[in-house]
């Protein structure tokens, strides 16, 4: 497995055994939001009263694998272009779940 050093974060790759196989780390990062989730900040003119949403909004969900040496899992062509990700947005509803992404 790949470490890290010094003050720069040097990746140091260590040397293989006979036998023994690379171990890259896959960490699997989930968060959900709400469509409202903002600050309560505004900017209103003198008089103005601010027009709040009565609920917190449709819930999103963000999937998404990272890998600790490159990020975000991907799949890349010939060039280094990225063709696909993991990453997955869900939209939860009572009728059912769907995707984008």
């Amino acid at each position: 497995m790949a470490q890290h050093a010094g003050p720069e974060l040097k990746k140091i790759m260590p040397e293989p055994i006979e036998g023994q196989h690379r171990i890259i780390i896959q960490y699997h990062d989930k968060s959900c939001f709400h469509a409202n989730d903002d600050t309560k900040n505004l900017w209103l003119c003198a008089g103005e009263q601010p027009l709040w949403k009565k609920g917190q909004g449709r819930l999103i969900h963000i999937s998404d694998f990272i890998i600790e040496e490159d990020g975000q899992l991907v799949l890349l062509d010939v060039d280094g272009k990225i063709i696909e990700d993991v990453q997955a947005i869900i939209y939860p509803c009572t009728s059912g779940d769907y995707l984008l992404g």
